[in-house]
Parts: C-alpha cells; sequence; structure tokens
C-alpha cells in the first residue's frame, strides 16, 4: 500500500470512530431504563414528621419517591385522593429509617400521605 492509502484511510477510520461515539454516546436528555428510579431534580418536597393525614398536592402529578427519615415508625398509606379514601397507590406496613421507595407513579385526583405513630418521612413528587 501507498502512504497516501494508508493516509486516506486512516482518517476514514477515524471519522468512522467519531461517528459511532456521538451516535452511541449517551444522551443528557434521554430517557431513564427504569422510570421512578432516577433522581428527579425538579421534585417538589413535602416533610411529615407527625401521625396524620396529608394532602400533599391536589390535581394530577407524579409521586418520585418517599424517603423514610426516622421516628417512630408506623405505617405509610398513599392515595391518589384529597382524603384518606379512594384509590390506593401503596400501604408501607413496616417502614424501616433509610428506607427510600421509588414509586414513578402517576396520580389524577391528589396525593393524600396517611402516618401512624410519629414516621419522619419525605415524599417527592411532580
Amino acid at each position: 500500500m501507498s502512504r497516501k492509502t494508508i493516509q486516506v484511510l486512516t482518517v476514514a477510520f477515524a471519522f468512522l470512530l467519531l461517528t459511532t461515539i456521538v451516535l452511541w454516546a449517551p444522551r443528557v436528555d434521554a430517557e431513564p431504563r427504569y422510570p421512578g428510579t432516577e433522581i428527579v431534580e425538579k421534585a417538589d418536597f413535602s416533610n411529615i414528621v407527625s401521625d396524620a393525614t396529608t394532602l400533599v398536592k391536589s390535581g394530577a402529578g407524579s409521586l418520585a419517591c418517599i424517603t423514610v427519615n426516622g421516628g417512630t415508625m408506623g405505617a405509610i398509606t398513599v392515595y391518589d385522593s384529597l382524603t384518606a379514601a379512594g384509590t390506593k397507590i401503596a400501604t408501607v406496613a413496616s417502614p424501616v429509617a433509610g428506607m427510600v421507595l421509588p414509586y414513578g407513579v402517576r396520580f389524577k385526583t391528589g396525593l393524600t400521605i396517611v402516618t401512624a405513630d410519629n414516621t419522619n418521612l419525605t415524599v417527592s413528587y411532580y
């Protein structure tokens, strides 16, 4: 092979390699592989520290996750409702401090959390 042919092949190979890297590199705005498991930086949050029925958000939205921070552990019940009735999203019977519960689910009516005892938790939603 001539020197010119080797140079042309080297440039062509470099171009193909660069094109492959650009096309297959992960995009910053790409959808996550498992919805609900990503860290949602745009999420709002509500910290609940007592046994109560808490309307976290009225209207439609998405529940990103619930983080159990501590306190006296009691059951956590999550509703798609404006009250402690209606469509139940989840029940966590025995939460443990440090537990992160990723949901990634949508609610239509509102997000209401019922906590038993003085369970301290943070609800992330958007």
